[in-house]
């Protein structure tokens, strides 16, 4: 017989609380066991942050409701408790315990967001305004130059610099060749930049040193 007065082989419960049970066995002896049950609720709803669009090269983590005894499942299978995002995508994400489950999914879009100009003059009087030739990227954003190279109008190189970061353009040429300063005139360049998706994008044009 069980806690509730009942006798079948079973009991169902949908509560938590202590329960017994109590058999007879032939010949007049009595055994009785005792348990505790917990009954825990389903997760509980929840709903993933929603995102502008981001820029190429960003990262975002994104963090599962914190909620005890649930288990974390993402779309892509993985099962920690966050999500690392560096591209275009929906990501989904269902807690589930014994007791049920609930899900959300919020979808992430990347764009290049990289505007690169390069200046058509500079002047290195080292007056602190346009004292450097190189590429500038708007938002403050930092791309790798894998190459820059910087002719006179027959075709003289200059300069020569590979593999360094875009900012601070003081990396870039400062006018001088063999460390005497370049004459007023017409120059030429030829730039090679590694974007955060691994495209390479070549620039070439002119510009005017001024004195």
């Amino acid at each position: 017989m069980w806690s509730d007065g009942s006798t079948a082989p079973s009991l169902t419960i949908s509560s938590a609380g202590q329960y017994w049970v109590e058999v007879i066995f032939q010949g007049g002896c009595i055994e009785s066991d005792t348990t505790t049950a917990n009954v825990a609720p389903p997760p509980t709803p929840f709903n993933l942050a929603e995102y502008d669009t981001l820029c190429l090269g960003d990262t975002i983590v994104i963090e599962a409701p914190a909620e005890v005894g649930v288990n974390y499942l993402w779309h892509d299978a993985s099962t920690l408790n966050h999500y690392l995002v560096t591209s275009s995508q929906t990501v989904g994400l269902i807690l589930a315990n014994a007791c049920g489950e609930a899900s959300d999914e919020t979808t992430i879009n990347f764009e290049d967001c990289d505007d690169i100009y390069v200046a058509n003059a500079f002047s290195p009087n080292f007056d602190g305004i346009n004292d450097f030739f190189g590429l500038m990227v708007e938002r403050n954003r930092t791309l790798q130059i894998t190459g820059m190279k910087i002719f006179d109008r027959w075709g003289g190189k200059l300069f020569d610099r590979s593999n360094f970061p875009s900012s601070p353009i003081s990396l870039g040429w400062d006018g001088d060749v063999d460390g005497k300063p370049a004459s007023t005139g017409i120059y030429v360049y030829l730039i090679e930049v590694l974007k955060p998706d691994g495209r390479k994008l070549i620039l070439s044009g002119d510009f005017t040193l001024l004195r």
